[in-house]
């Protein structure tokens, strides 16, 4: 894996293992899915991450109640 997405890999792993919001949880669980699959089926398309701009917001969701 590329710095990009050591760093991208370790947000993710950070935010979902710090959030309360059922959203932030699912949406950081499945982009992690994508990235270890992405890495695991082609080792090459780590390097296409490092041209991505990924910003996941850190402000909390509006509450639904």
């Amino acid at each position: 894996m590329t710095d990009y997405s050591d760093r991208l890999h370790q947000f993710l792993l950070d935010q979902e293992q710090t959030t309360e919001d059922g959203d932030r949880l699912f949406y950081c669980s499945y982009l992690l899915g994508h990235l270890s699959l992405a890495a695991a089926a082609d080792p090459a398309s780590a390097e296409q991450l490092e041209g991505v701009s990924t910003t996941v917001s850190t402000t909390p969701s509006p509450s639904t109640d």
